[in-house]
């Protein structure tokens, strides 16, 4: 059981563990479900998104395999380095007034002040959270404001953001281009801002992320072993990576399945 996002990232994975796991009956039906069926016992093993702030239930067994993550992104031109949430608050919340956004409100100063803001963002549409995880993680689950343009897909946002200086964009991945550079985020003005690396989003220092945990009962550890084992190892890795999301760290992945073979 559970989250519908991952389906078809992960389905390869289960394919690949036809000859030495349990047979398996894989449902992905979403997050919610997947917790309450592990929990009941009508599933051995759960695939699930865990929001920061929200409790892991205190029964089960949860290790992080994987996150997704909104990176706010600007033009390589662009002097900025770092912002505080309350600063992409002010870039991109819906404040009802009709004004044009400048780069002041960010803390540029000089001629860089008096630029109007571009904004853009990725449509919603497959498997990509970014804009959503941005609402609730920035705006409080607030509105974004409806001058922000949407395009269809993070390749279509950082060309934007590479062809005009002055804008800056939400996607949900490393944008992959020189023109093009994720900026650091800081929760609040008062602590350090944290890139978004593989490191910062597992250990929670970047704070627009979303964790995906497996969690399963205790007694299902021995059975399910193989299992959890193939989630930890490289092939789900790149299978996550390649569809979008960021993988947990190799050398936790691997202290986390070695721990798992001791306790079989």
């Amino acid at each position: 059981m559970g989250s519908d996002l991952l389906a078809g990232a992960l389905d390869p994975v289960w394919e690949s563990l036809v000859e030495e796991a349990p047979p398996l009956a894989v449902a992905m039906r979403g997050s919610r479900d997947g917790i309450r069926e592990v929990r009941d016992g009508v599933a051995a093993l759960g695939v699930v998104a865990i929001p920061d702030g929200e409790e892991i239930p205190g029964d089960l067994q949860a290790i992080p395999i994987a996150f997704q993550a909104a990176l706010v992104v600007v033009n390589a031109e662009n002097p900025i380095s770092e912002v505080s949430t309350a600063e992409l608050a002010e870039l991109f919340g819906d404040s009802g007034r009709r004004v044009p956004i400048l780069w002041d409100q960010a803390g540029l100063e000089g001629a860089w002040a008096r630029r109007a803001v571009t904004r853009f963002g990725v449509r919603r549409g497959g498997t990509d959270l970014s804009l959503e995880l941005f609402r609730t993680r920035v705006l409080g689950g607030g509105r974004l404001d409806p001058d922000m343009r949407m395009l269809e897909g993070q390749e279509g946002v950082v060309e934007a953001v590479a062809r005009e200086v002055s804008a800056i964009g939400i996607i949900p991945g490393q944008p992959g281009d020189a023109r093009v550079r994720a900026l650091s985020i800081r929760g609040t003005d008062d602590e350090f801002a944290h890139a978004p690396s593989v490191d910062g989003i597992y250990y929670g220092d970047y704070p627009l992320r979303l964790p995906y945990y497996m969690i399963f009962r205790r007694e299902e550890q021995a059975r399910m072993g193989a299992v959890l084992r193939a989630l930890l190892g490289d092939f789900a890795s790149n299978r996550l990576e390649a569809a979008g999301w960021f993988p947990a760290p190799e050398n936790e992945r691997r202290d986390r399945a070695f721990i798992l073979s001791l306790d079989d």
